[in-house]
């Protein structure tokens, strides 16, 4: 079942639901109420000639519910209001809600996330947007041809490569357990099981540091396709965001607009980009950046955290509007194809207004270069090796490429006023 918006409804339309009351003016004996009804922020015109209980009502506090129903109506300035012909009190609150001038603090609003979508609407109205995302994304993959699935959280072997893992223990099995960081390699089973296009859109844990970029739990969309390569994959990126720009309800104040979200998007070759911030390709190495920006770098830190940490701190502050950084340089995961220079990979980054939001790549299916790569990266962090993801690829894994995307990042492009912040996009983060 579906209902008109009330905005879009004609003059007459009869309208009946439960609204909380937001605000509240009192002019003679005509009250008016500014509330939520319908998932729409709309103004109550109550009459004192037509209501019995019209003194309670006006007596209500702030955040106190009505059963209310009325027709639509022009007040005399020209307000499109619902005027109400008869009005059941539901619920009364015992603590006037925040309103616009007494607005609950950041820390609050994140700790008190129910206030805050009652009476901040701008912060209702982003999640809601983010629901609609989480749709168009579904629909898109599914006329694809793509199959959804749960692939689980806990997992016996930790596959998150050399991020520290969420620990714990099942006492149905007696064994430790650790919550998972990626579906990579549980997707890539069922392209080998037979499926032919895959997706999972699951909540992500990493037990390291937050700040406004980085949350210990986020969500992934991860997918993986049969035949297809990168190339293919950034094309169908470009079309995914950009039909999400085209349909996501949008606001002036926000930066993901159908007008600069259109494809194709910006490449941008990592050799390039490096160049022009650094010149010779030949300072492309620890040593260079440790004595550079000791700061930033030392010459402990693993391959893949200081290039990437040069790409977040550097190179993505420059780049504004939607982009792919290309030809990203070998070593940075055992699971990206080489291109055939051997200095590239077949993989880039997307990226936008300063963030890294999506990951695409094709796959390296060689169970013995797979083998090789495991072993390298063993004797370089200390992980164990991931003998099952071995013998599975064993089994026979044609061409395939895939992507993950941070929706959480992907929101952040459409905040609009609300602070730039990874919690922002997390209805309930751990604070």
């Amino acid at each position: 079942m579906t209902h008109t918006m009330f905005g879009q409804a004609h003059l007459g339309a009869e309208f009946s639901g439960v609204a909380r009351v937001l605000s509240k003016r009192h002019i003679g004996k005509i009250l008016f109420c500014g509330v939520r009804l319908l998932e729409e922020n709309i103004q109550l015109v109550f009459q004192e000639e037509r209501l019995a209980n019209y003194r309670h009502i006006v007596s209500l506090p702030r955040g106190s519910l009505l059963k209310v129903s009325g027709k639509k109506i022009h007040t005399r300035n020209g307000t499109p209001s619902l005027e109400i012909t008869s009005a059941d009190i539901t619920h009364i609150v015992k603590e006037n809600l925040p309103d616009k001038q007494n607005c609950l603090s950041k820390s609050l609003r994140y700790r008190r996330r129910t206030i805050d979508l009652m009476t901040n609407d701008t912060s209702f109205v982003f999640f809601r947007r983010q629901s609609e995302v989480l749709m168009i994304i579904r629909r898109f993959l599914y006329d694809l041809g793509y199959h959804e699935f749960i692939t689980g959280t806990l997992q016996e072997v930790f596959e998150g490569g050399q991020a520290v893992s969420f620990d714990t223990y099942c006492k149905a099995t007696g064994k430790n357990a650790t919550l998972s960081l990626t579906s990579e390699l549980k997707l890539k089973r069922l392209l080998v099981s037979g499926f032919d296009r895959v997706f999972e859109i699951a909540q992500s844990f990493r037990n390291e540091g937050s700040d406004k970029l980085h949350s210990p739990e986020f969500t992934l969309l991860e997918m993986y396709a049969h035949s297809s390569g990168y190339l293919e994959m950034m094309e169908l990126l470009e079309s995914m965001v950009s039909e999400i720009a085209e349909k996501v309800q949008d606001d002036s104040d926000v930066l993901f607009t159908p007008e600069r979200y259109r494809a194709p998007f910006q490449r941008i070759l990592f050799r390039e980009a490096f160049e022009n911030h650094f010149g010779d390709f030949s300072r492309f190495n620890i040593q260079y950046f440790s004595e550079l920006m000791p700061e930033m770098f030392n010459v402990e830190m693993s391959h893949f955290t200081w290039t990437m940490k040069l790409i977040e701190k550097v190179f993505l502050p420059t780049i504004r509007g939607p982009a792919f950084l290309v030809e990203l340089p070998v070593g940075m995961s055992p699971f990206v194809k080489n291109a055939s220079d051997g200095a590239t990979t077949q993989r880039a980054f997307f990226v936008a207004d300063g963030l890294f939001i999506a990951d695409i790549y094709s796959d390296e299916n060689n169970p013995d270069i797979i083998q090789k790569n495991f072993e390298q990266q063993s004797a370089a962090v200390g992980n164990v090796l991931n003998k099952d993801y071995v013998e599975i690829l064993s089994l026979g894994l044609g061409e395939s490429a895939g992507l993950g995307m941070g929706l959480n990042r992907l929101s952040m492009l459409f905040l609009g006023t609300l602070p730039r912040d990874i919690k922002e996009t997390i209805l309930y983060p751990i604070l």
